[in-house]
């Protein structure tokens, strides 16, 4: 593979690179450094296709139409998303083609995990993130039979390092939970839930807080989190446990024709 370009930076290329290992897929297909991914429909990061290099643009519009297709046949629609490692060449396909945006995000980083956060709450951890934490987590996010299925399945291709965090309220009801995955020394957290009826009363920093903690435990020395843009209160959670927006990612939905 091609050097990354300078414009792009270590830690954006650290955080793609290390989300395709915290977050896998259940198949994946490789056509030089872009990458198509299925999940059967759970979540559009495992759900999607892109590239990670910014340097392989060549055939782009062929090999969209390729993959799009592909997903087609996988039954899921086709899904492109668009970080700063897409080439040039490609965003111009994209554009061509009409494939428009759906939602953006923000990558978010922590170059420094040195610092210890206190839990107000109890808080369980689950090494491998095995039912104990599935359940309460499914819960939480009103997920049916079938998703959690494919969440285990998931799991199952997680590093060893993934945990799953959750955090219960004086009741012993679980308030919230996500999930943190080291790859290297690097940490990436996913599935991050506080339950309605518990926000904006510190479960969801007691529980980032709890995560950062348990990664640091694993050896981690940096983090990174995606959040959707405009997300105000989970952005700014993050920004006061020291994390900043090192770039922006967006999905985008091919026509029905592409």
């Amino acid at each position: 593979m091609a050097a990354i370009a300078a414009s792009v930076s270590p830690e954006v290329v650290a955080a793609e690179n290390g989300f395709l290992d915290a977050w896998p897929a259940l198949e994946t297909r490789w056509d030089g450094a872009w990458v198509w991914r299925f999940a059967r429909g759970y979540t559009k990061r495992a759900n999607s296709i892109q590239c990670q290099d910014p340097t392989d643009g060549k055939d782009a519009e062929n090999r969209l139409l390729s993959l799009a297709g592909r997903s087609r046949m996988a039954g899921i629609a086709p899904v492109f998303r668009q970080t700063p490692l897409a080439a040039p060449e490609l965003v111009a396909a994209l554009d061509r083609l009409g494939w428009t945006e759906t939602e953006k995000s923000r990558t978010l980083f922590l170059d420094d995990m040195s610092t210890r956060f206190e839990v107000p709450y109890r808080v369980a951890l689950s090494l491998r993130a095995g039912p104990a934490w599935v359940t309460p987590q499914c819960a939480l996010q009103g997920y049916d039979l079938g998703t959690r299925s494919v969440l285990t399945d998931i799991i199952a291709r997680m590093p060893e390092t993934v945990t799953g965090i959750t955090v219960f309220d004086a009741d012993g009801r679980p308030a919230a939970s996500a999930l943190g995955v080291c790859v290297g020394d690097l940490a990436m957290f996913t599935n991050v839930v506080t339950s309605p009826e518990h926000r904006r009363r510190g479960f969801g920093r007691a529980t980032m807080g709890a995560a950062l903690n348990a990664m640091a435990d694993a050896g981690a020395k940096r983090a990174a989190i995606h959040v959707s843009l405009g997300n105000v209160p989970a952005e700014t959670l993050y920004a006061g446990l020291g994390f900043v927006e090192i770039g922006t990612y967006a999905y985008r939905k091919a026509p029905e024709a592409a």
